[in-house]
This record gives structure tokens, sequence and C-alpha cells, in this order.
């Protein structure tokens, strides 16, 4: 039915050479009009996939910029924040352990100090010989003594 619709009454209308001019027409109309869609629909592939680039491209250098800017402007300051802040832990560290090292040293320092003094100055004797040429044995007491009194001697005259 659809031949006769078609193909058939228009050729009856036509006659038969106009009928079969029209048919061709279409039929070359048709393959045109494929050709233009396929054609088209590459083009617009084409086109997509070129914007779709650019605009991945400057996606991607804005993102880039973003990022910098953010590293500039946040990750910098608080790297040298943080390394700052380090520093001068590092160095209130070291003053303390200084400090501490320090005061550790005086007061073994001190210690040994006492120390010799109890063992080796405390014990020693003083050999001294008065005006007659007698030999006295003083040790460190006796010549705080001997002194104080000496000296005592010395304000009264």
């Amino acid at each position: 039915m659809a031949i006769l619709k078609y193909l058939v009454y228009p050729m009856a209308l036509l006659g038969a050479g106009v009928g079969t001019e029209v048919w061709i027409y279409g039929r070359q109309l048709e393959a045109a009009e494929k050709r233009i869609t396929k054609a088209t629909q590459g083009q617009v592939k084409a086109t997509v996939r070129s914007e779709v680039t650019k605009s991945m491209e400057q996606f991607e250098k804005g993102l880039l910029a973003s990022v910098a800017k953010v590293v500039q402007e946040e990750v910098t300051p608080m790297e040298k924040r943080i390394t700052k802040a380090t520093q001068e832990q590092v160095k209130a560290t070291v003053g303390s352990e200084v400090t501490k090292s320090m005061e550790q040293f005086e007061k073994g320092l001190l210690a040994s100090v006492a120390k010799v003094v109890q063992e080796e100055v405390t014990p020693m004797k003083v050999t001294l010989q008065d005006v007659q040429g007698r030999v006295v044995y003083l040790d460190s007491a006796s010549m705080t003594m001997t002194s104080m009194m000496l000296a005592n001697c010395q304000k009264k005259k």
C-alpha cells in the first residue's frame, strides 16, 4: 500500500518520466542529507572536543593559578611562622639546656673545690719558725686564729 501511495500515484499524476526524476531527486536529497548530517555531526564533535579541551586548559590554568595563590598567600607565611616558632623553640630549649648545664657545671665545680679544700687544704700543716728559731706546726684552723690574733694586736698598737 505504501508503495502505491508514494511511488505509483505521483508517477501516474506527473507522468512516468517526471515521477522517476522526482524519485531519483528525492533519493539524492536523502543521501545528501545523510552526508551533511554526518559531516555536521563530525564537525560538532570536533568543535565540542576543541571547546572542551580549551575549557579544560583554562580550568587547569585557573586551578594552578588558584593553587599558586593559596600557596603564596597561606602556605608560605604558615611555613615561615612554623620555622620561626621552631627556631624560637630550639633557642629556648638550647638556652634552657645550656643554663642547666652551666648550673650543673657550677655545682660540680663548687663540689670539687669544696672536696679539694676539705681533703687537701684543711689537713695541711704549716711550718713556721718563730723569732727564736723554734718550729711551730699550724693547721688551717690555727692559722685562722693566729691571723685574727695578729690583727687584734696590730689594732691595739
